[in-house]
């Protein structure tokens, strides 16, 4: 299958400036309004909001949908320095604010990984956040601190063993990189839908011939997410403000009971809080975002 590039005709790339290089970003609708932001899951990339977007924009809504550090076209961390995205995320977003000098509160979308970051920035910035999406996502799933001394320190060292590795420049043929995704995905995205994440996937390699090199920081693989018990993540938590919208795939995460806490502190604490449920997998809103575009085009609205 040939190589798909994007269409820049109907949004425009953003490259904001950090001190480890850019985060990329595609902005979709006006330019002259503060867009609501869209922060995608783990090892995906800005495209997997493409389909919701574009229904946006066509209803004159703005969205600017970054790539997260290490993913799609936004700079890698630094050698040396080690991915926790969840925390990292808190920052990550203040610093977009900074950049555009935004002003009004945030209306947030997120999916997955994506979700987690959310809350906790408007956890501690919750006086800078107006409405939250959740796209099969709550919060930071509570760590087993059992299974942290399990896992944290391997985690540790096979990343400081992929540092003395060359693995980054390693260049594939664009079939094998759509297997590789399809495989880490347990086979969840449409054809459709891979043909838009593959589009800030890859890019062709600058050493080999009809290659292509994978758009993801290998290290992540290495990343250690959360660090944070059930009760640390309900104190947290705690401090959020603003009107929650969750979307659940039927066939997508597990809610477990702290879940369901979770969300009875919120309605106990003031937040206007909505949850749906809908048929497809963790990545319906990408494989087919007409089952979620009425939940989300409804609560903008309220």
């Amino acid at each position: 299958m040939a190589f798909i590039q994007d269409n820049t005709d109907t949004y425009e790339e953003i490259k904001i400036p950090v001190p480890w290089g850019h985060i990329a970003g595609k902005w979709w609708g006006p330019k002259d309004i503060q867009p609501i932001l869209a922060i995608h899951g783990f090892q995906d990339n800005a495209c997997s909001f493409d389909p919701l977007a574009i229904s946006l924009k066509k209803r004159n809504y703005s969205i600017l949908c970054i790539d997260l550090p290490g993913h799609g076209f936004s700079s890698n961390y630094q050698k040396g320095v080690f991915y926790n995205l969840i925390w990292d995320g808190v920052y990550i977003i203040h610093r977009i604010v900074k950049h555009f000098g935004w002003n009004s509160k945030l209306t947030i979308i997120a999916h997955s990984l994506g979700g987690a970051m959310a809350l906790n920035y408007a956890s501690i910035f919750n006086e800078n956040v107006q409405k939250m999406i959740a796209l099969d996502c709550i919060a930071p799933v509570p760590d087993n601190i059992s299974d942290v001394l399990q896992n944290f320190g391997n985690c540790i060292d096979k990343f400081l063993e992929f540092e003395e590795t060359d693995n980054e420049t390693l260049s594939y043929e664009y079939e094998d990189i759509r297997d590789m995704i399809m495989e880490t995905r347990k086979n969840a995205f449409t054809s459709a839908a891979l043909n838009t994440i593959m589009k800030r996937s890859v890019k062709p390699s600058d050493v080999e011939e009809d290659c292509y090199v994978y758009c993801r920081d290998p290290r992540l693989n290495y990343s250690q997410n959360t660090l944070m018990a059930k009760s640390d993540m309900l104190s947290l938590s705690s401090n959020v403000k603003c009107d929650i919208l969750i979307i659940r795939a039927k066939n997508g995460v597990t809610f477990n009971e702290w879940a369901d806490e979770l969300l009875e502190m919120f309605k106990q604490n003031g937040c206007y809080v909505d949850v749906h449920t809908v048929f497809g997998n963790h990545y319906v809103h990408l494989n087919n975002h007409l089952a979620v575009l009425d939940h989300v085009l409804n609560f903008l609205k309220h």
